[in-house]
């Protein structure tokens, strides 16, 4: 980024919806689902119960890495 006079990076309203719903489908897989805890957000009274933090590991979240840059990260802008 710096080669390129780039000093931020935004990911786009679609890639963001596109990872939420990643990260809520591996979430409802695992038991924490099953469950009223903190990672699904049930400790906030009125809060949707969502994933808040991604399961699915780190081998499978590095390879999302590495999709996205062999994909010149799209999904994401740059400033």
């Amino acid at each position: 980024m710096r080669e390129k006079g780039l000093s931020k990076i935004q990911p786009t309203e679609e890639a963001e919806e596109e990872w939420r719903a990643h990260v809520e489908e591996v979430g409802k897989m695992g038991l924490f689902a099953e469950t009223e805890s903190w990672y699904f957000g049930d400790n906030i009274p009125g809060k949707p119960k969502e994933a808040l933090n991604y399961m699915g590991g780190m081998q499978a979240y590095k390879q999302r890495l590495r999709e996205s840059e062999e994909n010149d990260y799209k999904g994401f802008e740059y400033q």
